[in-house]
């Protein structure tokens, strides 16, 4: 009986580590999709204005 009772025990703890475990892999995908858009966000950002300006130098030369 007791041993059962250990096993349930077990069994039970190891469910939550999966479950802890598979929430914590979720979150830091998600985590690391956000980064990532984020990066490409202001590296096209930061295009738009380099060409923004780019094409007010380009008018000051002519």
């Amino acid at each position: 009986q007791g041993r059962a009772e250990a096993r349930d025990r077990r069994r039970a703890i190891l469910r939550e580590a999966a479950r802890a475990a598979r929430w914590l892999a979720w979150t830091s995908l998600g985590l690391l999709v956000i980064g990532l858009i984020g990066h490409v966000a202001d590296k096209a950002i930061g295009q738009v204005i380099h060409d923004m300006h780019g094409s007010e130098v380009s008018q000051w030369a002519s």
